[in-house]
């Protein structure tokens, strides 16, 4: 059966199979020790005010556990089909990326805590952080049907596109759940656009240019 792809081990030439399925698997798990992640994250695309929901369904760590996993994973696999050349596709080199990309998020955490710490946000930014973290499972859910697509179609622009437009309406559904969260005032604008820019696009930039060169030199 020439042509078909063979799973055959996450180290073989294979294993973006696996990792697919296992990304997969991390999704369902998180559903399952979490009842409601996935589904609040789908949520996510109503445009309209969301209440709180960390009261509905306490934090579980398994539940975390695989979310971020399937939060990091998938958004990592389209960034090394992205900066790729085929002898640099290898698990290793995904691997190192998944690990940027986690080392970003906990500073990005780190500066959350200390703005929340600094400016007495807790009730507001607790909300956003919330509502964040769905959005984030809800890009990881809109990224997956293109690893299946880009198994088959090795393309670094597709992936690009993918990536790029992705990225694009994450950062559109923060800003518009930001302004609905911390709006009180036109200067309020000001602060979001801020936050956005220093928390957001700088990181992301950041991210975009050692993943690159990460790869490289790998």
């Amino acid at each position: 059966m020439e042509g078909i792809s063979r799973i055959l081990s996450p180290l073989s030439a294979d294993w973006y199979a696996w990792t697919i399925l296992f990304l997969a698997i991390c999704a369902i798990l998180s559903e399952l020790f979490q009842p409601g992640v996935l589904t609040r994250a789908i949520s996510m695309l109503q445009f309209r005010s969301i209440k709180r929901m960390y009261k509905e369904a306490p934090t579980n760590f398994l539940g975390q556990l695989f979310i971020t996993l399937f939060r990091i994973g998938v958004p990592g696999l389209i960034v090394m089909i992205l900066f790729s050349v085929e002898n640099q596709f290898s698990f290793l080199s995904y691997l190192l990326v998944c690990g940027l990309m986690l080392g970003v998020i906990m500073v990005k955490m780190l500066l959350n805590q200390w703005i929340d710490y600094t400016f007495m946000l807790s009730h507001h930014y607790e909300e956003l952080y919330e509502q964040y973290g769905h959005m984030v499972t809800l890009l990881a859910i809109a990224y997956y049907p293109f690893l299946l697509v880009l198994m088959y179609l090795y393309n670094s622009v597709a992936a690009g596109w993918v990536l790029i437009g992705g990225m694009v309406l994450f950062w559109l559904l923060f800003l518009y759940r930001s302004v609905r969260i911390f709006y009180r005032t036109p200067a309020s604008i000001l602060y979001i656009l801020i936050y956005f820019l220093t928390m957001e696009l700088l990181p992301a930039g950041a991210l975009w240019g050692l993943t690159s060169q990460l790869i490289k030199v790998i």
